[in-house]
């Protein structure tokens, strides 16, 4: 719900990358916050795969 305010007060560009900046802090919490249950061997199998798919999926778009 944050993109529709966003997008009211700053053009596209900018807002997406505020509310990336808010979902990033947000997801760095629950990790912080969390950390004594993450899996770490499921993290390592699985996460790693994730992140190199995020960054050829922006590559490819771009």
């Amino acid at each position: 719900m944050l993109t529709p305010f966003a997008l009211l007060l700053m053009p596209p560009h900018e807002a997406v990358a505020v509310v990336a900046v808010v979902h990033g802090a947000h997801n760095a919490a629950k990790c912080w916050s969390m950390w004594d249950s993450v899996d770490l061997t499921a993290f390592k199998h699985y996460g790693i795969w994730l992140v190199i798919g995020a960054v050829l999926g922006a590559f490819f778009t771009e």
